[in-house]
């Protein structure tokens, strides 16, 4: 058992809800960063990083802007590239999923209810639905969990209040007994002063060691 998660052995919570991306999935976003950069140029180069996101990737998260008008707005600093090559880039964050790693979060149910609350658009929902289709041609991520809360079908990301809010009153949960599992501090701190317990998860770990701290043999 690693020592930074020795703590969660002594919870008593009934659902966990994870984050998706660098929790369960990998992301690189330096990989879509440098593909804008080879469509745009230098100027391009701003457009999209983890740390300064901008408010077009954010209303498109929060599914307030159209495909269509999602890449007429970031066409223009892309050189006019095609809508294939802008997918091509903005997806390029992403490279692969682990199957096995989504069969062993399954293992939690039914002890536990376990969600997932992803900030995610409508062009990487749509990836990890094919990812997971090729993985196994039968399976869907919400095979998996008891729900699944993807941001651009809510209507609102984290660290918004009333992303976590929507799962309360959906579900019925009580967070002072469900554990929430993200990558981003500020995520954390937002689900901690809503009554979560909150573990800030680093992306080189494997979220298969919380099953086992939880699933003890």
């Amino acid at each position: 058992m690693p020592d930074h998660l020795s703590w969660l052995k002594n919870l008593h919570i009934e659902v966990v809800v994870f984050d998706l991306g660098n929790v369960i999935i990998p992301v690189d976003f330096a990989k879509t960063t440098k593909a804008f950069v080879t469509l745009g140029g230098k100027q391009a180069s701003e457009l999209y990083h983890r740390a300064g996101q901008n408010y077009l990737f954010e209303e498109l998260e929060r599914g307030e802007v159209s495909r269509k008008e999602f890449l007429d707005r970031v066409r223009p600093i892309l050189n006019h590239a095609s809508d294939a090559e802008i997918v091509e880039a903005w997806n390029a964050m992403l490279s692969h999923i682990d199957l096995s790693t989504f069969e062993y979060l399954d293992k939690l149910r039914p002890r536990y209810r376990t969600y997932i609350l992803s900030n995610i658009n409508t062009y990487h929902a749509e990836w990890v639905a094919k990812a997971m289709r090729s993985a196994s041609s039968e399976q869907d991520i919400s095979q998996y969990f008891d729900h699944v809360f993807y941001s651009h079908e809510i209507g609102h990301r984290k660290p918004e209040n009333r992303a976590w809010q929507i799962i309360v009153e959906q579900k019925g949960i009580d967070p002072k007994k469900t554990l929430f599992i993200d990558d981003k501090e500020i995520n954390i701190e937002a689900a901690k002063a809503l009554g979560f317990i909150a573990l800030h998860w680093n992306p080189s770990s494997d979220i298969r060691s919380v099953v086992d701290i939880l699933l003890p043999s």
